[in-house]
């Protein structure tokens, strides 16, 4: 009797211990249960925060859109020339006219430039679109269209409608030009924009430019197609001595040069007149 009255006592401290534990196991689970009621109460009543665009947009040398990764970037740029003329004739009567006057606005020039990279940085793009309403009308004229890949710093490939790289005169700011105008022959010999493929990189202080593209017109005449199967083709080289001179005429620093600068530059061409 004392032995089973002993097992029964043991039996049900055990029981009681056993209440005990699964009754602490709820109340832990009670209380996560509150926390995450008030963590989910906590989050409803804060405003919502926007998550971060992948699309930003701004101005830094021009207004743009990019995003966050870099790799695909538009910039725009404007130009825009308005002019006013008024012609007034004065005392004609004399002559058998009639005085009279006249008032006129024009858009006299205006560009707009559009930039940047696509997939990749070293993947880019310019355009630049004209337009003018002088002479009673208006136009659009695309100037430049191009896209070029950067390999390396050896080798970057450019196909489309660019700047020759004969002359450094149109890679100039015009506010460094030593004269502001270019004469007749300079419109007419030197060569402008051409149309074809290009390659060009760096070694050290050489840089170089090989292009092959349609005849190139003087730069007083539009954009021509090749008429024949002869291509044109422009080499040119260009070294630094010094420090480099850079596409500029003359430097409007009024500091002056901190360290001499000189770049001996060489072109050559091969140009069939279409």
């Amino acid at each position: 009797m004392l032995l089973l009255a002993g097992q029964a006592y043991s039996q049900s401290a055990s029981d009681i211990q056993q209440l005990k534990q699964q009754l602490e196991d709820q109340r832990a689970l009670s209380r996560q249960l509150e926390q995450r009621i008030d963590d989910i109460a906590t989050a409803q009543a804060k405003p919502a925060t926007p998550a971060p665009s992948s699309i930003l947009a701004g101005y830094e040398g021009g207004f743009y859109l990019k995003d966050a990764s870099g790799n695909n970037a538009l910039y725009i740029n404007g130009l825009l020339q308005p002019r006013f003329n008024r012609f007034t004739t004065n005392n004609t009567s004399r002559f058998g006219g009639t005085d009279g006057s006249q008032n006129n606005f024009d858009i006299f020039l205006g560009r707009l430039y559009f930039s940047g990279n696509v997939a990749d940085p070293s993947v880019k793009y310019f355009f630049t679109l004209q337009g003018t309403t002088a002479g009673n009308g208006s136009n659009i004229t695309l100037l430049d269209a191009f896209l070029s890949k950067t390999f390396n710093p050896y080798l970057t490939v450019t196909t489309g409608k660019y700047w020759s790289a004969y002359t450094y005169e149109y890679y100039t700011d015009i506010g460094q030009y030593l004269i502001p105008d270019l004469s007749a022959a300079e419109w007419a010999f030197s060569l402008g924009r051409q149309t074809g493929v290009r390659f060009s990189g760096k070694t050290g202080d050489l840089t170089y430019n090989l292009s092959v593209s349609n005849s190139i017109p003087g730069s007083d005449v539009g954009n021509t197609q090749n008429s024949g199967k002869r291509l044109a083709a422009i080499i040119n080289f260009y070294y630094d001595i010094l420090a480099p001179y850079g596409y500029k005429e003359t430097n409007t620093d009024p500091a002056g040069v901190k360290t001499p600068q000189l770049s001996l530059w060489a072109s050559a061409m091969y140009n069939p007149v279409a």
